[in-house]
């Protein structure tokens, strides 16, 4: 994991400051702490900077003889910056940017190629002539041999902007999923790109993107962000998942998607769960193995939750020791240690280490974290999430594998599947299937004729009317919405943005791009980049969800068992309590009590936030009711509160002042 900036100006905007791509490196300096490089390129005289600064680690060959310190004044058009935090070859070797031999072609990555091996011995029999052992120079050259097309043969995620000096292009792409990012942002200028935000902003200027309302509402509101690639800044954008793509000389931009989702899933029928389940493992193997390499020490996550047991279990099998790190809750429902445990028994030859963050841990680094976060985010366990990173980087980590995508991959989420699998299953007439899944959904097992039963019928009844009339789901989802907005202290808000209407099917794919996955993997990205740290998603691995997505939906959530075919496939690996554990807890954090504890702290830090779409009298008085109903909608109110105070106007958040004030009150 690295960090990537730059810009490409269009003709007549050249410029000699170097003032604006050492901004924009620097404003995610935390990214890199090993190494910096900035390349400075003017086409028009076909003449090529490769400038070292202050921060160039120790060992990096010096500039070339077109090279200087940076400082100077530079013309040009291009600029390529990068921060590197090293995994693979952490020696000087790889730098970044990084030059072809013949200096035509340069590049900037972030990411890891985990095939960058076998990608290198096929390119070694093309005559193709290597001088380190980093994953970068594969990279480049694959680019330089295969072109546009070399994307589809990486194995891995990344984010990249290369400058090819022949073509005077500009390439951008990202991996699969959209595990690494990318914003991009187009002025008057020419266009900026960054690893994050705040690098767009620090190059082509705060004042050029404006928050934008729709976002607001849509995040507040009804809890979704990252929709079709946008962000709460108007101008700034992600460059899409799975596209790669150029900026021509002249400034106009072209993409074109490498690789999609399956479209089309195999008939129960046709598939034997067992022979899926087997399939499931083996491909879950590999990825856990694959991401098992590296030049630094690895460690995991371990919540006690399905996915993360997972993970633990099968590195286990491929290392002779693990660290695994698991947050802890004492006392509360969200307290998942016991399961964790009987992981860390069951498996054997695991260092675990448990951690227990205090619940006003938060707003006494709320100032740092929300300044580092750029937007506002869905939940304070991110900086518990982060803390947990902390202490594996102090620990001398800097690799952890992650359970992340598991439930959006293989339907765990019952809330949001559960219902329409059941209208489904009415639509069609397959009354003893719904019966089977109905009565024997894995978190609440309900009789025919109790009160859990029967709502599933009628919400099941519902959703398929919604399915079979849209235009009225629309009409009835717009006026839910709307509602939802009344009742909240918010003012001069567009309507939130309506999902589709769509079948099982169709809402786990919506959840695996933009009305999940995409925030997911953009938050918890800038939290674990904060310390930093390399997380890698072994379920995310491209491999195991083409076979996810072709396996049928009766297969997923067999019998009412969410994620049946990882639970089939890990029943000899892990513990039974684990594998057939039916309440499922998803981000486990003791929310309500953490809502309680710092009222007073968050009115001190951010009652003054003065955000136009707040009415924070309103929200004062209306605290301990959104609290009682709507929590997760209460905390939203306050990210936004925070984030606008420190992001949009630059004040900062006195926590630690407003934590002790508060405690001195209690």
């Amino acid at each position: 994991m690295c960090g990537l900036a730059g810009y490409l100006l269009l003709a007549g905007e050249a410029r000699a400051d170097t003032r604006a791509i050492h901004a924009m490196n620097r404003s995610m300096a935390h990214r890199g702490p090993d190494d910096e490089g900035i390349a400075l390129i003017d086409p028009d005289r076909n003449h090529a900077t490769h400038a070292h600064t202050d921060d160039t680690a120790l060992g990096v060959a010096p500039p070339a003889a077109d090279g200087v310190v940076l400082g100077h004044s530079i013309p040009h058009r291009v600029a390529l910056a990068h921060r590197r935090f090293s995994i693979i070859a952490p020696g000087p070797g790889g730098h970044q940017p990084f030059w072809s031999p013949d200096g035509r072609a340069c590049l900037t990555f972030n990411g890891e190629i985990y095939n960058h091996e076998a990608l290198r011995r096929t390119l070694r029999e093309r005559g193709v002539r290597f001088r380190t052992r980093c994953d970068t120079e594969v990279l480049l050259a694959a680019y330089r041999a295969w072109g546009m097309a070399c994307f589809e043969r990486l194995d891995g995620f990344f984010a990249i902007a290369l400058y090819d000096r022949d073509a005077r292009r500009l390439v951008l792409a990202r991996d699969r999923m959209g595990q690494a990012p990318l914003y991009l942002a187009r002025t008057t200028r020419g266009w900026f790109w960054a690893s994050e935000i705040k690098g767009v902003r620090a190059g082509a200027g705060d004042a050029a993107f404006p928050v934008r309302a729709q976002a607001v509402a849509d995040f507040v509101v009804a809890g979704h962000r990252d929709l079709a690639d946008q962000t709460f800044f108007a101008g700034i954008e992600t460059f899409p998942a799975a596209h790669a793509g150029w900026i021509d000389d002249d400034g106009a931009l072209h993409t074109r998607r490498y690789w999609r989702l399956p479209r089309q899933r195999h008939v129960a029928s046709d598939v034997d769960p067992d022979t899926a389940a087997a399939d499931l493992r083996e491909r879950l193997d590999e990825a856990v193995r694959t991401r098992l390499r590296a030049d630094v020490p690895i460690a995991a996550e371990l919540s006690g939750g399905m996915d993360s047991s997972s993970i633990v279990a099968l590195a286990r099998q491929h290392v002779p020791r693990l660290a695994a790190y698991t947050v802890s809750f004492p006392g509360t429902e969200a307290d998942e240690t016991r399961y964790a445990e009987a992981v860390v028994r069951h498996c054997g030859g695991i260092d675990h280490h448990l951690m227990t963050p205090p619940l006003d841990d938060f707003m006494q680094t709320c100032d740092r974290y929300v300044a580092h976060m750029d937007e506002p985010f869905h939940a304070p366990n991110l900086l518990t999430n982060q803390r947990a990173w902390s202490a594996m980087a102090a620990a001398g980590i800097r690799v952890s594998l992650n359970g992340g995508g598991g439930d959006e991959v293989l339907a765990g989420y019952g809330a949001h599947y559960l219902v329409p699998l059941l209208g489904q299953m009415l639509g069609r007439g397959d009354l003893e299937g719904f019966h089977r899944v109905c009565a024997g959904y894995c978190e609440k097992p309900a009789g025919i004729g109790s009160r859990s039963y029967t709502r599933r019928l009628l919400g099941a009844l519902l959703h398929q009317a919604c399915h079979v009339a849209p235009e009225g789901a629309v009409w009835w989802r717009r006026r839910k919405t709307a509602g939802l907005s009344a009742a909240l202290p918010v003012r001069g808000l567009p309507a939130p943005a309506i999902r589709p209407v769509s079948d099982v099917a169709g809402i786990l794919r919506e959840n695996a791009t933009d009305w999940m996955m995409n925030y997911w993997l953009r938050s918890g990205h800038q939290s674990f980049m904060g310390v930093p740290i390399e997380v890698r998603a072994p379920f995310l691995d491209h491999r195991v969800v083409e076979l996810a997505f072709t396996l049928p939906i009766e297969h997923l959530m067999r019998d009412g068992w969410m994620k049946w075919p990882l639970r089939a496939a890990m029943q000899a690996d892990l513990p039974a309590a684990v594998v057939w554990r039916r309440r499922k807890m998803g981000f486990p954090f003791p929310l309500d009590a953490w809502l309680a504890h710092n009222e007073r702290a968050f009115f001190a830090i951010a009652g003054d936030a003065e955000c136009p779409y707040l009415d924070m009298r309103a929200m004062r008085a209306g605290y301990h009711r959104l609290r009682r109903d709507t929590p997760a909608t209460l905390w939203r109110l306050m990210s936004l509160a925070m984030w606008w105070k420190r992001c949009v106007t630059g004040r900062r958040l006195e926590g630690e002042m407003a934590v002790e004030r508060a405690r001195n009150a209690a």
